[in-house]
């Protein structure tokens, strides 16, 4: 390549080809410092392996290469000699007509200070500061001049063109946006505007240079605010971002609230000042860009989006120019300077909170009673799914996980979210209530024995917990420990045991470490307890009962033999109860049985041996000699509901009792007693 393209290229820096900022930063990472190696890698046709550099940026740089070497004479490339790609649509090259630069080849390596005595001192010093040297260099800049001028050339209409192409790489790069407004037009018609007359040509011009002079929105924020003596900078930021009141800020300040006043409005006057005399280009880009946002429009995700787009610049990486952005457009005097504020932007200076759009209009509106519906769900079952979630608040996918944090939630779990705050819970949230039971009463468990507690816990409010992956976090938030699928506690916090459970545990203490569920009933009877809190309660929802097998439970976590199952067998009323199931001819399916202790209750045992009863779990009446006396209802184990009819018919322990199931004149019960066990 040193054959065709010429050396001097070496020595003018990659910044000369003018390129947007994310070209010429892309280039500088790949090591390409001069308008050589740009060529270099042009000829070799490796720009696109250039990391960063797309389709869009190659023809980018490949055309603005080609206008740079168009116009440089030293030694210049030939179009036969370069890559097809490099002159595609070359811009017209304007010739000087009647002067011709001299032949200095004998003289080209001469320094530059050769010339002092021509060109003056002060003249080849500012030169050689940047990078005219020789005497090579300054023909080169002399002929590019003289280029640039040519014959007849309109100067001021170059120059507008070559800051079209400057602002056109700002909107390019999303640092201006196309629509934003200066002065009464947009920026995009300002561009594509053709002056008539030297006056409106000048007009342009100075617009165009006061955008680029502007540079980003830190540069405006610190222009406006350069006349703000330190003291007004802090109180104004006090009282117009941070919303301290006047008071508050008199004291920080030790000075009175009323000279506070006088500082805020003369700081806000002098601003408002300064913005009116602004084109404000800035300003009104990052209003577009806050449009393009829409509802997942933040404070934190505007200023993300406003830094990455590099409109806002700061140094030291604090960005208090956007704070002082935020603080004028809440200012009710230099908020009247500003114009077209987007109405997302409108509600998020509004609110207090750093929540999104779309979360500060739901919180606005009457989501409350379904976030404290999903609150009750995750106390009860430890997480809640994004889809039921969603289901619940009627929102969009991607609001969730936002809305979620309103109530201290986060994804714990792909799609599950749980709580994340402690002190949301207390040893009165049911299920960090079901885990200390089980700890206090049963000790370690091992995990899943742990969640089917939780699950029997819950069941009469909810179907199912959260998967075992979110119980796990929600636990180790509260000083659960999960280790080798062995659960435990290491917190301080007690809760009282019901007294259902401490009966169960009385009960185990005399009867043994298996118990039969005639014996659970009976004794919760026995105790002025309902049969009931016994079958409904105790039984299927206890988390520190479990089940061993049908009508069979233990303490959970305990060790039984299968003789303490056998023993726990024996004691089962079956025997004496002596159950019978009769179908007549008639349709009528006859239930008999002798009547237990715990009839009392208004409760029967459905025996193991019968074959199934109709099913009435809904409900069926029941009539003694044709007067209903009351609804009964059955589960897989016992009758209930029949306390009334029992005392109707004066029946006691003993008694033999039919319970006749008429489906084709009902459905209904009727209940009567019965002689002897029929064979």
């Amino acid at each position: 390549m040193v054959d065709y393209i010429d050396s001097s290229l070496k020595d003018i820096p990659l910044e000369q080809l003018g390129l947007s900022v994310l070209a010429n930063n892309s280039l500088r990472r790949a090591g390409l410092v001069s308008v050589y190696d740009v060529c270099q890698r042009i000829k070799a046709d490796t720009i696109l392996t250039i990391k960063n550099v797309g389709a869009k940026h190659n023809t980018e740089i490949i055309e603005k290469t080609n206008q740079f070497l168009l116009s440089y004479d030293s030694s210049p490339l030939e179009t036969n000699q370069v890559s097809p790609d490099l002159i595609t649509n070359p811009l017209p090259v304007k010739k000087t007509e009647g002067f011709n630069l001299p032949d200095i080849s004998s003289i080209a390596n001469l320094q530059l200070a050769t010339l002092k005595y021509r060109l003056g001192s002060e003249t080849v010093s500012a030169l050689e500061g940047v990078g005219v040297e020789k005497i090579q260099d300054f023909h080169a800049l002399v002929n590019r001049y003289i280029n640039f001028l040519g014959s007849g050339s309109d100067l001021t209409s170059t120059i507008i063109c070559e800051l079209v192409m400057l602002v056109s790489d700002l909107v390019k790069t999303g640092s201006l946006s196309e629509n934003c407004f200066v002065e009464s037009t947009t920026l995009s018609d300002l561009i594509c505007w053709q002056p008539t007359n030297d006056n409106e040509s000048d007009h342009k011009l100075q617009l165009l240079k006061r955008i680029l002079e502007e540079k980003s929105l830190s540069n405006e924020i610190n222009w406006y605010t350069s006349a703000l003596t330190d003291r007004q900078r802090e109180v104004f930021l006090d009282y117009s971002f941070h919303d301290l009141t006047l008071e508050a800020i008199g004291a920080k300040q030790s000075v009175t609230r009323e000279r506070i006043r006088q500082i805020v409005n003369d700081a806000a006057n002098k601003l408002r000042h300064a913005l009116d005399s602004s084109l404000k280009a800035y300003i009104s880009t990052s209003f577009e860009i806050a449009k393009e946002m829409g509802s997942s429009l933040s404070r934190d995700s505007w200023k993300g989006e406003l830094i990455q787009r590099q409109i806002l610049t700061d140094n030291d990486k604090e960005y208090v120019f956007f704070d002082f952005f935020i603080a004028l457009l809440k200012n009710k005097i230099t908020s009247q300077s500003i114009f077209g504020v987007p109405e997302n932007v409108q509600l998020i200076l509004k609110s207090e909170s750093s929540h999104p759009v779309y979360v500060i209009s739901a919180l606005s509106g009457d989501i409350h009673k379904e976030l404290k519906e999903i609150e009750r769900i995750v106390k009860f079952t430890g997480g809640i799914s994004a889809e039921r979630a969603i289901q619940i608040i009627g929102c969009e996918s991607s609001e969730i996980a936002e809305l979620l944090r309103v109530i201290n939630l986060y994804e714990a779990f792909p799609s599950w979210f749980t709580s994340v705050a402690k002190a949301d819970l207390n040893k009165n949230t049911p299920l960090f209530r079901a885990g200390l039971m089980m700890m206090q009463t049963c000790g370690p468990l091992p995990f899943d024995s742990f969640c089917d507690g939780l699950q029997r816990y819950v069941s009469r409010h909810y179907e199912e917990i959260a998967p075992p992956e979110v119980i796990r976090i929600f636990f180790q938030n509260f000083d659960f420990k999960v280790n080798n699928d062995i659960v435990s506690y290491s917190g301080n916090e007690q809760t009282e045991m019901p007294e259902s459970e401490g009966l169960i545990l009385q009960l185990l203490s005399v009867r043994g470490p298996v118990l039969n569920f005639q014996e659970i009933v009976e004794f919760f009877i026995t105790n002025g307890k309902s049969f009931a809190t016994a079958t409904t309660k105790i039984m299927p929802r206890s988390p520190i009962i479990e089940k061993v097998e049908h009508s069979l439970y233990k303490l959970r976590g305990s060790k039984n033999s299968p003789q303490d199952i056998e023993t726990a067998k024996s004691r089962l009323e079956e025997n004496t109860m002596n159950p019978e199931v009769i179908y007549g001819s008639d349709g009528i399916v006859r239930y008999r049985l002798t009547l237990g202790s715990w009839a009392t209750g208004g409760v029967l045992s459905i025996g193991r041996t019968c074959r199934p009863l109709p099913d009435f779990r809904e409900g069926w009446p029941v009539y003694v000699d044709d007067e209903a006396v009351g609804t009964a209802r059955r589960d897989d184990y016992l009758i209930w509901g029949l306390a009334s009819a029992l005392n109707r018919l004066g029946s006691k322990i003993g008694d033999r009792v039919e319970l006749a199931f008429d489906i084709f004149n009902g459905p209904r019960i009727n209940f009567r007693i019965v002689g002897e066990i029929i064979d």
